[in-house]
């Protein structure tokens, strides 16, 4: 007896290598992703703007990093003592406006440089809703918490947008040429806009995407929102705000995940990966002769695996 649908998720060689470079943009999803791959010892690069979540601010995004955008003081506001862009999160924020535009800057020409080799792009988008300023007409990234008087909310034109989206990924794959563009729609709620608004949204970025992959079948699909819809729709797959994903639940579609996209080399990979991780993660309080063995044995073992794999990144190496 089968008590819920499965999402039915098939390997599609080549699949993703250690030696390939991942990038990834997006809502709040993404960052889980981007934490799994690095902990499994992949080489990756996400959210150059941090967290982002409609269509629009997300290409713009990557334009800023396929241009290789300056900031300048003039693209930046003053809110609350600290220096602030709409395009970016609160954590580029700063005192001086100048500070904020240096880590701006530096992320965005670290990020210009990784996406060029990158051979895997991963795009989720998590909201159709956008908010635009009214006193300038722009669509924001972040509203700083600046009263909701001062934007127009609105959905995405989606035949508007799609015709900027063609352009931009006609972009991408001129400058990493070798690059492959993955989409997946983020599982996360929003449920501030409403049931029926979040629903309507989320439909509306499925069929921005379908008519994206419609016209470019280079595109790819990953549906982490339907299997999180279909396979855990019971609430104890939910975090306690019963909107986002549970530490389960993403742990379940990681697996569903790397089933898409690993080979069984790279699977076994990952496995030794995540017990060095670990080893590396240890750390011994009291000195004794049995950890003083513990700690040589560990050496030996991360040696040996850095001299058979010395491409794979370890994140407790840091």
């Amino acid at each position: 007896m089968k008590l819920s649908t499965e999402v039915l998720v098939n390997f599609i060689p080549p699949g993703i290598t250690h030696h390939d470079a991942i990038y990834l943009i997006g809502s709040c999803f993404t960052e889980h992703i981007a934490h799994k791959l690095k902990q499994s010892g992949f080489h990756v690069k996400s959210n150059p703007h941090g967290i982002i979540y409609n269509p629009v601010s997300i290409r713009k995004s990557m334009e800023d990093v396929l241009e290789n955008k300056v900031y300048t003081p003039n693209d930046l506001f003053l809110h609350q003592g600290l220096w602030r862009s709409f395009h970016h999160h609160g954590s580029f924020s700063a005192t001086d406006p100048n500070v904020a535009c240096t880590k701006i800057n530096q992320t965005i020409a670290e990020n210009h440089v990784f996406l060029k080799q990158a051979r895997h792009l991963f795009i989720t988008l998590g909201t159709a809703w956008i908010y635009r300023k009214k006193s300038s007409g722009e669509i924001v990234a972040n509203c700083h918490k600046i009263p909701g008087y001062e934007f127009e909310k609105k959905l995405i034109e989606p035949d508007e947008e799609l015709m900027h989206w063609f352009t931009f990924i006609d972009k991408i794959q001129s400058f990493a040429p070798e690059v492959t563009i993955h989409f997946t729609i983020s599982p996360v709620k929003h449920l501030q806009d409403g049931f029926f608004e979040n629903n309507l949204s989320k439909g509306l970025l499925h069929l921005f995407i379908y008519q994206l992959t419609k016209k470019k079948k280079e595109l790819r699909y990953f549906p982490s929102y339907e299997i999180m819809q279909d396979e855990l729709r019971d609430y104890r797959f939910y975090d306690k705000d019963l909107a986002h994903p549970n530490e389960l639940a993403i742990e379940y579609i990681w697996e569903k995940f790397s089933q898409a996209y690993f080979a069984k080399p790279t699977q076994e990979i990952c496995d030794k990966v995540l017990h060095l991780q670990k080893l590396l993660a240890h750390r011994i309080i009291h000195s004794t002769q049995t950890s003083h063995e513990f700690e040589i044995k560990r050496k030996k073992m991360i040696q040996e695996f850095k001299n058979q794999y010395p491409y794979i990144y370890l994140e407790a190496d840091l």
